[in-house]
């Protein structure tokens, strides 16, 4: 069960954002339980648009007096230690790549009114949580985000799982502007896990209808 932490009312919950929204503090959770949590700290406009039945919108005259930030907290499915070992670098490494990817995304292309972000990787759980984590990033730091993803049509789906991934995704990149799911003020950011033998996360950025890997 997902747990939501909006910073909002109490002191204690305050006081874990001096420290980067690290909950790792006897007073809230039992050590063992803190480390079987994941926790991203987000603005609250993004935790809201997340999470609208459980974060209230950001009130304004409380925002011209402090930033009101929102942590989110996720039990790990599996427990830390307890992750195969490519799946616990990709995890640790998480904030740090996607945001490398998100700067070369959003600075690869311009005058873009909405970005989308997706994730592909092995293990769905966590290809959600990179998508997550690339719509966050982005949103952080003032892009237009939609929670929603362009969808292909089932023919396009079943051509494009018998490709590689150096042809699948130029070509579902053309599909998507050549079909309207994707407009030409529109780009999305999609990370992949190219090599399953690896543990580096690749981006590539659609835009127009053409496709260029980040890394």
């Amino acid at each position: 069960m997902e747990t939501l932490l909006t910073l909002i009312t109490t002191s204690v919950i305050l006081f874990l954002t001096d420290h980067q929204g690290d909950p790792s503090f006897d007073f809230w959770k039992g050590r063992q339980e803190i480390r079987d949590l994941e926790c991203e700290r987000m603005s609250q406009a993004q935790a809201h648009e997340l999470h609208p039945g459980k974060v209230p919108p950001p009130a304004p005259r409380m925002e011209t007096f402090m930033k009101v930030d929102a942590l989110v907290c996720t039990p790990r499915i599996v427990p830390a230690g307890e992750q195969p070992p490519r799946d616990e670098v990709i995890l640790t490494t998480l904030g740090e790549r996607v945001g490398q990817l998100t700067r070369a995304a959003t600075a690869s292309v311009s005058n873009v009114s909405r970005w989308y972000a997706d994730a592909y990787y092995p293990n769905i759980t966590i290809s959600s949580r990179i998508a997550l984590a690339a719509r966050t990033d982005l949103a952080e730091n003032g892009a237009p985000v939609s929670n929603a993803v362009p969808l292909l049509a089932a023919g396009d789906l079943l051509v494009l799982r018998s490709l590689p991934v150096s042809r699948a995704f130029p070509l579902a990149c053309i599909r998507a502007f050549e079909e309207g799911a994707l407009a030409a003020d529109e780009a999305l950011l999609s990370i992949v896990l190219v090599d399953e033998r690896s543990t580096e996360l690749h981006g590539g950025v659609c835009h127009q209808g053409r496709w260029r890997w980040l890394s």
